[in-house]
């Protein structure tokens, strides 16, 4: 890889905190997520990075950045990652456009930035916990109908 590819990794890695508290901040008008006619659903992390990489190479970054931010941006989707506002602020406009024209993808990606998602480390995550949720679900109207 190319020192600057390197460099900016290392700059991204530097900035990477836990999950401690949300950014509240809303930098675009919410008019962007009003978007309808389009579910927001789960996509798989690889999913998500490459679509913020396709964004990225769209508004004509250079490649090394476009893979920093996608990066990033599957760190922020798949485990909740913190980054410094400057990266926050460079991958919702790369997100921006695709969002307001209703790409599920990019309105995840911007609920994710915004703090408005739960986390899912994977597909089989979601998966098990919904199975959870209807076994409680089952439960509790199986209590109700016994007593």
């Amino acid at each position: 890889k190319s020192k600057r590819t390197l460099h900016m990794l290392l700059i991204a890695a530097l900035g990477l905190l836990p999950v401690l508290s949300v950014p509240s901040a809303t930098r675009h008008d919410p008019p962007v997520m009003a978007a309808k006619g389009r579910a927001v659903r789960y996509i798989a992390e690889p999913e998500m990075e490459s679509e913020v990489f396709g964004a990225a190479l769209a508004t004509g970054m250079d490649e090394d950045e476009a893979h920093m931010l996608a990066a990033c941006s599957r760190n922020i989707y798949g485990i909740g990652c913190v980054y410094p506002e400057p990266i926050l602020k460079r991958i919702e406009s790369v997100c921006t456009p695709a969002a307001a024209a209703g790409d599920s993808w990019a309105l995840l990606m911007i609920q994710c930035l915004r703090g408005k998602l739960p986390r899912l480390r994977s597909e089989p995550t979601a998966s098990a916990r919904m199975a959870a949720a209807r076994r409680r679900s089952e439960a509790a109207r199986r209590e109700r109908g016994g007593s």
